[in-house]
């Protein structure tokens, strides 16, 4: 997750898994108060732009196979 700007947005960027070759990846987000995944972002990229701020929101990426099964949905850290 990059924290350089303080905006209302939240830039991540992930690298691709070690092995396979996956479909896409989903971007999950959901309020801080919140215990449920409120939001799915389909993509094929290594990095995104949401319109969500890194302030009220907890992000996560998850990994969906060519057969289209979703993996475990990683939270990110602070990129360097």
């Amino acid at each position: 997750m990059d924290v350089k700007q303080l905006t209302n947005s939240t830039t991540l960027h992930w690298k691709k898994p070690k092995s396979g070759t996956p479909a896409g990846y989903y971007v999950l987000a959901r309020e801080t108060d919140s215990p449920v995944w409120q939001k799915k972002i389909f993509t094929t990229g290594l990095s995104i732009k949401v319109p969500l701020s890194k302030d009220n929101y907890i992000f996560a990426v998850q990994t969906i196979s060519q057969s289209g099964n979703p993996g475990v949905p990683v939270i990110p850290g602070i990129a360097k």
